[in-house]
């Protein structure tokens, strides 16, 4: 599954750092863990900019998630 995630950290303020979208696309291709869970983790772990982490994997898990559900119709 193709994921912009360079695109999708640039729109959430996190320049060139693509873990947290990257993290959100691959939790949904897998389906674990949960999107709650992986927000409260982000915002437990992350060093800074929190808001930007967690919207970055959102973007990403919801990203996958379009992908998925194309593939599948």
């Amino acid at each position: 599954i193709p994921i912009d995630a360079l695109t999708i950290s640039r729109q959430q303020g996190l320049g060139r750092i693509v873990n947290s979208a990257l993290l959100g696309a691959l939790a949904r291709a897998i389906n674990s863990p949960t999107l709650p869970v992986l927000e409260q983790a982000l915002v437990d772990n992350a060093p800074r900019q929190h808001d930007e982490n967690v919207a970055a994997c959102v973007a990403g898990h919801a990203c996958a998630d379009r992908q998925l559900r194309e593939i599948a119709a």
